[in-house]
């Protein structure tokens, strides 16, 4: 029981810390006009708003080839939320 509430706790964390640094703008938001594309550093949540726009106006492979580095910082800002939050954890008990 100890040890699911411990889990609960870092999950917590993580999520809190990945909210925090998804403001930080590391991300690119692509938008996507009929003849040209533009970019800019953005937060987590830009960069969420400018996918269904270039999702409905780009092939699939090139929406993919923008998109899957953003997959890639996502994934690496959850990992690094997640060790963050554990020492958080050890460093608050």
């Amino acid at each position: 029981m100890a040890e699911s509430n411990a889990t609960r706790r870092v999950l917590a964390r993580t999520a809190i810390v990945f909210a925090v640094l998804s403001f930080v703008p590391l991300w690119t938001a692509w938008y996507v006009g009929r003849r040209e594309l533009t970019t800019e550093l953005s937060s987590f949540w830009t960069m969420l708003l400018s996918v269904p726009r270039a999702f409905g106006l780009l092939l699939l492979e090139r929406f993919f080839d923008l998109y899957w580095p953003e997959l890639v910082k996502t994934l690496a800002v959850l990992v690094v939320s997640y060790f963050v939050a554990r020492w958080l954890a050890r460093r608050c008990t």
